[in-house]
């Protein structure tokens, strides 16, 4: 069923309502009878000053017959104790009367409209509010003081940062995080998006009752505290994207995190745990391992070391578990949960191969492993895994025979296969000589091949291929200070192959959706020769860099290369090892460059003297 979006936020603040127990029975929605004069001249002056001939359908006041059938608000016991206006469209500043007129207002929700000017302050002396929602407005200035709000069950104070198109500011609101351990009876909070300091307060476990931690986008700073183990009815707990540190505590009696939210009216919301994009350190929580009901898990984006649990199968309800982007090491977990559909581990320090007892988690639909230290050969466990659409490889230590069994998966137009350009498979070498001496490189694979490999010797010096060096040695005769340079030798394989990806790996990952397919490709390592002492190039260049992202815009006919360092020399190659293109960006990011439909790989040589090489895809 589709629904506009200001009907979305009035279904979700009334099943809040409801489901925070604000008003005991749907008859508690309804007017109950009528209001004194002062009240509904308070609510006529909300209506005029805030733009109310603009308001959404149905919300037009001035045409209503009385108070008691003004949308949005609801009246017991004789006074307003509610204003529900989220979404309607209004304009402005709050009359002063708002804030003195309704003795008994227990609930205000203003989300989603274009409220301007500061936040009135008077809102932190209205401590018989039991939910305030003030999300998404054009506010600016300081946020008030709330701390007096001790009755306070439902806060909403989301997305107080916003931008236009082009990413100019048009409302921020500056301040520190409420005190929400004052607020005993709080079961939601949503402050997401909103730029705002502080810390979670120490006695966060005094919220007994809470339900919601929704703090995603935020500058807080400090930990976690171990109080938090007292909120034991948590569903959400979200602060991602802050500068959260230290360890993460036990969670083991949050046994609810994690399970849906449930709205009423057919609407849910995910369970999850996200503590990815901050600072916290120490090992994995295992605590997190034995929440049964948690839906959704990050930690990713954190510098958290050691090993992950081998069994997670204890999650029984997981179905996304994100560890990315940490300093793990050790073997990849053996048991995955039965429900697990998406599984991303990459940029971490894992070694050995993929457990074959991962076809048992039969609902595995994407893996991610890219830029870590597998190798080994991989069984064919997406034989078992029906739903398994996407695996990524790139940057580990596998060789192409490593995916011999994958033949099908591979070849398999709805599926994506990323293998990439694997880790050199040998460390930096430097070899110093004399004029007129000979030398020899060797690229020799150490692992087994699949057949078919073709290598391909550079000099990224001088960006050229080196002629007839097409094996796996490379040997220079009679060498003069020309050819005191940096080689390097690529492997690829037709064999391997390679199909059209049809989605991305990520919605919210723009590298992901543009990266596209990548040759599969194996990497040497590579060499630094010096004749007679010299060395053309950095003296003491940089390590091979895996930081570059390479994409090609076919409509534009101009490669994209996005990279910390300045690259100074760039050299295409095709699949037959030949070059198609020779550039200087002179630190440019956007190169115009026509290329035919192919795949290619980028050679290329950085201002600080490391080099980088990456497949890209051309349309």
């Amino acid at each position: 069923m589709y629904v506009k979006q200001s009907q979305l936020y009035t279904i979700i603040l009334a099943s809040l309502l409801l489901l925070f127990g604000w008003g005991s029975t749907s008859a508690s929605l309804q007017a109950q009878n009528t209001i004194p004069a002062s009240e509904q001249k308070a609510l006529l002056e909300i209506y005029d000053q805030c733009g109310g001939t603009g308001w959404a359908d149905g919300y037009n006041w001035r045409a209503a017959s009385g108070p008691d059938k003004y949308e949005g608000v609801i009246i017991e016991e004789g006074h307003v104790q509610a204003i529900a206006l989220d979404g309607v469209g209004l304009t402005g500043q709050l009359p002063k009367s708002f804030f003195t007129a309704f003795p008994e207002l227990r609930f205000v929700a203003l989300s989603n409209n274009r409220l301007s000017g500061p936040i009135p302050e008077a809102f932190g002396e209205m401590t018989k509010l039991q939910g305030l929602s003030l999300s998404s407005n054009l506010w600016t200035g300081q946020l008030p003081n709330l701390d007096k709000l001790v009755n306070m069950k439902i806060l909403r104070l989301a997305n107080f940062y916003n931008t236009d198109a082009k990413g100019n500011v048009i409302s921020e609101v500056t301040g520190t995080l409420p005190d929400i351990s004052k607020m005993p009876q709080l079961e939601y909070i949503d402050a997401s998006f909103s730029n705002l300091s502080g810390q979670l307060p120490e006695q966060i476990g005094l919220c007994h009752n809470l339900q919601v931690l929704e703090l995603t986008a935020n500058q807080l700073t400090g930990s976690i505290p171990t109080s938090i183990s007292e909120c034991t009815d948590l569903k959400i707990f979200s602060v991602q994207d802050n500068k959260m540190s230290g360890e993460i505590p036990d969670l083991s009696t949050l046994v609810n995190l994690g399970k849906p939210l449930d709205l009423g009216l057919g609407i849910t919301e995910p369970g999850r745990l996200y503590l990815n994009g901050n600072q916290f350190t120490g090992p994995f929580p295992e605590s997190v391992a034995m929440l049964p009901r948690l839906q959704r898990f990050s930690c990713a984006n954190n510098k958290l070391t050691g090993a992950l649990p081998q069994d997670l199968s204890m999650m029984e309800d997981c179905e996304a578990f994100f560890a990315d982007h940490n300093q793990f090491t050790g073997t990849l977990p053996q048991q995955l949960p039965k429900k697990l559909w998406y599984l991303d581990l990459g940029y971490n320090q894992f070694t050995g191969s993929i457990p074959a007892v991962w076809q048992d988690a039969t609902e595995l639909g994407k893996a991610s492993l890219r830029n870590n230290n597998l190798s080994g050969p991989v069984p064919a466990i997406y034989k078992k895994l029906a739903n398994l659409d996407m695996i990524d490889v790139r940057n580990c230590r596998f060789s192409f025979a490593d995916f011999k069994a994958w033949g099908g998966f591979i070849k398999d137009k709805d599926c994506i296969f990323r293998f990439g350009m694997q880790q050199a498979y040998s460390e930096p070498h430097k070899e110093s000589v004399k004029s007129g001496s000979d030398v020899t490189f060797d690229a020799t694979y150490p692992g087994t091949l699949i057949g078919d490999e073709h290598y391909r010797w550079y000099n990224l010096t001088t960006m050229q291929p080196v002629p007839n060096a097409n094996e796996a040695k490379l040997t220079l005769r009679g060498v003069s200070k020309e050819d005191a340079c940096r080689y390097v030798c690529l492997i690829t394989s037709v064999k391997m192959g390679s199909t059209q990806p049809r989605s991305a790996l990520r919605a919210d990952d723009g590298e992901e959706q543009k990266s596209d397919d990548l040759q599969p490709t194996l990497r040497s390592g590579f060499w630094d020769l010096t004749v007679d002492g010299y060395f053309n190039g950095i003296d003491t260049p940089a390590p091979i860099a895996d930081d570059l992202r390479v994409y090609y815009d076919s409509e534009a006919q101009q490669l994209h290369l996005a990279s910390a360092v300045s690259v100074t020399s760039l050299m295409i190659v095709d699949l037959s090892g030949a070059v198609v293109a020779r550039l200087e960006p002179s630190g440019a990011t956007t190169l115009a460059l026509p290329l035919a439909t192919g795949k290619y790989v980028a050679l290329l040589n950085r201002a600080d003297g490391s080099c980088a090489t990456a497949p890209f895809l051309v349309r």
